[in-house]
């Protein structure tokens, strides 16, 4: 895939995130799911021209996901994940995707 290309695809996939984010904060759910849609498809194509099976990826991306919230729920120690703020949350996932850099 050659640069300029590339540079298309990612360039069409922040234009779909902008239409999103506009749609996010207009309310419309409608709306809302016809641009997450053309987000979706404009990954899948980019993933398609990488040479990349999009649903590889995103199983892997789950994987990471649940591995990673077991890791977290395991620092919280007996407290509930849904009693911690959101801050709070962002912090343990912080300390759990630097522990993973640091073992890899």
């Amino acid at each position: 895939l050659g640069d300029v290309y590339k540079r298309q695809v990612v360039d069409k996939i922040n234009e779909e995130l902008i239409e999103l984010d506009i749609e996010i904060k207009g309310g419309d759910r409608d709306r809302m799911a016809d641009e997450l849609g053309d987000l979706l498809f404009s990954c899948v194509n980019l993933a398609r021209h990488l040479k990349l099976d999009p649903e590889v990826s995103m199983r892997a991306a789950n994987e990471k996901f649940k591995r990673r919230f077991e890791s977290m729920e395991l620092l919280a120690g007996k407290t509930k994940i849904e009693d911690h703020s959101a801050d709070q949350l962002e912090l343990l996932w912080g300390k759990v995707k630097r522990s993973e850099s640091y073992s890899s």
